[in-house]
């Protein structure tokens, strides 16, 4: 009113878009208030002129035009890295590990992330151990096969802005012709030492592992004593 009082009971609405909206009288605050949320559809993304109206039976109406609201896709980032370096010899692995992110560097869950090479696209994996997503890659993959390769990593969501990267290489070797064995390492524990009584026992432990401290799964150990 005249004196700065608030009207209650008004009818205020705002229009953009195209679509009107009734603002809520708020008792506390004594004014009417629009919750607009950046994933609004209508009216979706754009930068939007307001058409506020207020009036009451008995009060003169009020009309404002000056204001404007941008509802905009969130900003975004990629983090790359890799578990074990991006040049493999033939018997090793390595994950590529990327992070997509919001502004405030929270990660994008349920996105899409993909990496192309050669024109071939491979779909990357969520990790909730690690919360990126991932792929791997073998030196012995035939795809994409020996040589240093150029990636293109894409990660996008709806209401998210699009990610490209194309600054990540891989190189695979050349496929020995004569492949070499693994060198391996055998570590040997007791758990109750390898002299025991009538009464005791004790467990043989061997870990038979490559060159990278890995297992070696699937072997055959066994063990002779006495000629059997």
């Amino acid at each position: 009113m005249s004196d700065a009082t608030p009207i209650s009971g008004a009818m205020v609405n705002v229009t953009f878009g195209g679509t009107l909206w009734p603002l809520v009288w708020s008792p506390g605050d004594q004014d009417y208030r629009l919750q607009i949320n950046g994933s609004d559809v209508p009216p979706g993304f754009g930068i939007y002129s307001l058409n506020i109206q207020a009036s009451k039976k008995g009060f003169d109406p009020q009309t404002d035009l000056t204001e404007t609201v941008t509802l905009r896709e969130e900003p975004t980032s990629l983090v790359i890295s890799w578990s074990n370096g991006n040049d493999l010899s033939y018997f090793e692995h390595t994950y590529l590990f990327v992070d997509y992110r919001m502004a405030n560097l929270s990660t994008i869950l349920g996105a899409t992330l993909n990496v192309t090479i050669n024109g071939r696209l491979w779909s990357m994996t969520w990790n909730a151990t690690e919360g990126q997503y991932q792929i791997r890659f073998n030196g012995s993959d035939s795809v994409p096969g020996v040589g240093t390769h150029s990636l293109t990593i894409r990660a996008g969501k709806s209401g998210y802005i699009n990610q490209v990267d194309s600054s990540q290489i891989l190189t695979l070797p050349v496929i020995p012709t004569t492949l070499s064995e693994e060198p391996t390492t055998i570590v040997i524990t007791w758990s109750n030492t390898n002299s025991i009584t009538f009464v005791e026992s004790t467990i043989l432990t061997v870990n038979y592992t490559m060159s990278d401290g890995s297992p070696v799964t699937g072997a055959t150990v066994n063990v002779t004593i006495g000629g059997t």
